[in-house]
This record gives C-alpha cells, sequence and structure tokens, in this order.
C-alpha cells in the first residue's frame, strides 16, 4: 500500500514538474514573441499554475513600463524635431538678408578683416540651417528620388571643380581619377547633394591632399574620396550619427549632420555607404548600382 502510495506521489510530482516546464517554455516564448511583434497584448497564464501568476505579473508590468517610456521617447522627439523645423524656418529669411547686406558691403571694401569675418561667420551658419533644413525634409520623406539616366563621371568632375578654390586656398592637392563615360540611372540632383557633402566635409577636416577615384566593378560604380584627417578620428563608426561630432577643426564645431545626411541619401538612392580610417588616412566610399532595378 506504502509503495503504491509513493508512486502515486512521484507521479503526481513527475507530471506537476512536466506541468511547469512546460508552462517557463510558453512564458518564454511568449516573451520573446512580444518582444518580436511589440504587441500591447498581456501576457496570460494559461496554465493556470497558481505560482507563475507574480511572475507574469512582473513580466507584464516591465512591458507596460517600456511602452510608456517608448511612447514619452518618441513625442519628446517629435517636438524636438517640430522644434528644429519651427526654428530653422524662423531663422532663414533675416540669416539669407543679413548675408546679402554682409556681401555686398564687402563688394565694396572686400579688404575690411571684419567685414571678411562676419562673411565667413554668417556663411556658416547658413550651412548649418541647410544641414537642419535638409535633415527635417529627410525626416519628413520629402526627399525622393527622381531617377533618370546621366553621365556620373561629368557630374563629379564638376562637382570638384566646383570646389578647387576652396581646395587651393587651403593648400590641398586635388588628385583625380575618374573613369570617363560612366552613365548611371539615379537622381543627379541627391547624387550632387552627396558630392557636395563629400567634398565639404574634406574641405573642413582635411589636410595635405584629397584623392577622388571614380570607378566601376560588377554592376556598380564607386567613389572613393581619401585625404588626412586634421586630427585622430576617436569613433568611426558614430559618424554618421545623428547630431554626433568628434572635435576635428581646432577652428569649429561639427554640427553632427553632414555625414548623417549624406549616409541616409545614399541609402535613398538605392547605395551603399563605408567609411575607413587607417591614422591618418580617411576614406569615404560610396557606391550605387549602375541600373536600379
Amino acid at each position: 500500500m506504502i509503495l503504491y502510495l509513493l508512486s502515486a506521489i512521484i507521479l503526481i510530482m513527475v507530471i506537476y514538474l512536466y506541468l511547469i516546464r512546460r508552462a517557463i517554455r510558453q512564458l518564454t516564448q511568449a516573451i520573446q514573441d512580444k518582444l518580436a511583434s511589440q504587441s500591447r497584448v498581456a501576457i496570460l497564464n494559461k496554465q493556470g499554475i497558481g505560482f507563475m501568476d507574480g511572475l507574469i505579473t512582473a513580466y507584464n508590468d516591465v512591458f507596460t513600463q517600456m511602452e510608456e517610456s517608448q511612447a514619452l521617447y518618441q513625442q519628446e522627439r517629435q517636438m524636438l524635431d517640430q522644434t528644429i523645423h519651427n526654428i530653422s524656418h524662423d531663422i532663414r529669411t533675416p540669416l539669407t538678408v543679413s548675408w546679402g547686406y554682409a556681401k555686398q558691403l564687402l563688394k565694396d571694401d572686400p579688404d575690411n578683416p571684419q567685414l571678411i569675418k562676419i562673411d565667413d561667420s554668417l556663411g556658416r551658419v547658413s550651412q548649418r540651417l541647410e544641414y537642419l533644413l535638409e535633415y527635417q525634409n529627410l525626416l519628413e520623406q520629402n526627399v525622393q528620388p527622381a531617377k533618370q539616366r546621366f553621365s556620373f563621371s561629368q557630374l563629379v568632375g564638376e562637382q570638384t571643380l566646383s570646389f578647387y578654390d576652396t581646395y587651393q586656398r587651403l593648400h590641398l592637392q586635388v588628385e583625380l581619377d575618374l573613369e570617363e563615360g560612366i552613365q548611371i540611372e539615379n537622381d543627379p540632383q541627391i547624387l550632387e547633394r552627396i558630392m557636395q557633402n563629400i567634398l565639404g566635409n574634406v574641405a573642413k577636416h582635411g589636410r595635405d591632399f584629397v584623392r577622388i577615384h571614380l570607378y566601376c566593378h560588377q554592376g556598380r560604380v564607386y567613389l572613393q574620396v581619401k585625404n588626412k584627417s586634421k586630427t585622430p578620428i576617436v569613433n568611426i563608426t558614430r559618424l554618421t550619427q545623428r547630431f554626433y561630432a568628434e572635435d576635428l577643426s581646432s577652428s569649429e564645431k561639427s554640427s553632427g549632420l553632414g555625414l548623417y545626411i549624406t549616409e541616409q541619401l545614399v541609402h535613398l538612392t538605392g547605395g551603399q555607404l563605408e567609411l575607413t580610417y587607417q591614422e591618418p588616412n580617411f576614406t569615404i566610399q560610396a557606391s550605387w548600382p549602375i541600373n536600379i532595378q
């Protein structure tokens, strides 16, 4: 009789342990599914095992707090983006007018050091403002590629030429290696903006030389821009994060948007962007398929 009783107790314990194990597996799967789907549905004690109620309640409380934190973060981010949008548009007109007056005064007195400084400062502010407006347009998905066939070789050559005087003034030796006749199907205006951002980044943070190489390989076109960095780069992987900026210039702080916008525009046009750094050389490589599918 005792043997039967012990056997029954052992059988009940085995069944109970099996149910507990199955309940834990189901709870684990429910947590993984909730994390993957971002569902707001609460986790339930489907097995009805009493001691699991407290654990499941605790998990649901944690998920509720996470959802509330995420909602608050999204609200604050939207408020920040809207504030950036409003401030940018509010200062654009007076800034344009002020810069226009400064340029007019500079024409009449081109060697005036105070006017030169004012003109340079307003120019930098204007560039930062354009970055903010472009960032806002990307957030609002107002930038959409208009694809057409065009000469990428010609575009790169023209954009490099537009920076030639700036590079000469900064004593940057220009090395241009373009494969002629590269035709690409993409948006020429967006790719022109990408070129301006990359070449402008060289002007702000580069020294000694800039090497621009354009070539085709296995159905893709590659644009490599290499230069020496004025100061060592600490966090190469973070340079394309929005509002992240290393102190790469002794004269000014970066807005932290130039390379972020560049990467977003490259991706928007179906391309890939890669940054590499082997002290002191910094290389930006962008590539696109020659034909957009």
